[in-house]
């Protein structure tokens, strides 16, 4: 019998909507800051992209790991 458990999935689809709204903000807020030439807030959304990006990719990292360590 096939189980599912929404619980394990949420850790997951956490990594990657933050993967997703990190790489939308590097794609398009940039772009429309850099047109309209306001450096400060290009320069903060690149910062908040890649931090996105870097918790999304954390958070696989530490599912991987829970699930080896704890659950194997």
């Amino acid at each position: 019998m096939i189980t599912f458990d929404i619980t394990q999935t949420y850790p997951f689809l956490f990594a990657v909507l933050c993967i997703i709204t990190g790489g939308l903000l590097l794609w398009v807020d940039v772009k429309v800051y850099n047109a309209q030439g306001m450096m400060r807030e290009k320069k903060w959304t690149q910062v908040l992209g890649w931090v996105n990006i870097a918790v999304g990719f954390l958070m696989l990292v530490i599912k991987w790991v829970y699930s080896q360590w704890f659950w194997s």
